[in-house]
């Protein structure tokens, strides 16, 4: 179980009720104090009881964006790049079956398009990018 200093606890209580006087009912020309010193016992607890339902919202919404953190942690994907050294049939296979089968894969078409780009680009040491250059 996490210890927490009274004095922490005392702070993020002090801090969450001026932050949330407005919600808590303190109107926008009174000081927070004064108007909670102002405030009959019956409203004063009120106001307490409706600073701890702020309290357990911002609690669950924290713990909603660690989780949201954490999903998006598992879900990332670590490209790794493996060479092979296949028949020039083998990859004309692969690269005609890619072109048959990637039509709804827009990030797929992007990367194939790229790849090839760039392999053509590093076969002809860049002359093919003479077209592109100015006269």
């Amino acid at each position: 179980m996490k210890t927490v200093a009274i004095e922490d606890l005392m702070i993020e209580c002090i801090l969450t009720f001026c932050e949330n006087a407005a919600e808590l009912g303190c109107p926008r020309n009174e000081d927070v104090d004064m108007w909670f010193r102002e405030l009959p016992y019956d409203d004063q607890y009120k106001a307490v009881e409706k600073m701890m339902e702020i309290e357990e919202r911002h609690r669950k919404m924290n713990e909603e964006e660690i989780e949201d953190k954490e999903d998006k942690e598992d879900k990332i994907v670590q490209m790794v790049e493996i060479e092979l050294d296949l028949d020039e049939k083998v990859i004309d296979g692969l690269i005609e079956y890619a072109l048959k089968n990637i039509k709804n894969d827009r990030n797929a078409l992007i990367n194939y398009a790229a790849n090839k780009i760039l392999k053509e680009i590093v076969e002809t040491d860049g002359d093919c990018l003479n077209c592109l250059k100015e006269d």
